[in-house]
């Protein structure tokens, strides 16, 4: 039996944030920097799973 799993493309500020545990206003502060980018769907703010994974790889400490 194969169990398929569907890998996230893009995340909620709030699953980001639980993802990588920092709150709200650092991950504001980081796509104001432009730092982290975001996309606007309608209403719903995402950041693309890529995105999230290149500035998790930035970090410098």
């Amino acid at each position: 039996m194969q169990i398929n799993t569907i890998e996230k493309k893009a995340y909620s500020i709030n699953e980001f944030c639980q993802l990588f545990s920092i709150g709200r206003t650092k991950t504001y502060q980081e796509t104001k920097e432009g730092k982290l980018p975001i996309v606007k769907i309608g209403s719903r703010t995402v950041i693309k799973a890529v995105d999230a994974d290149t500035w998790f790889q930035n970090l410098t400490g």
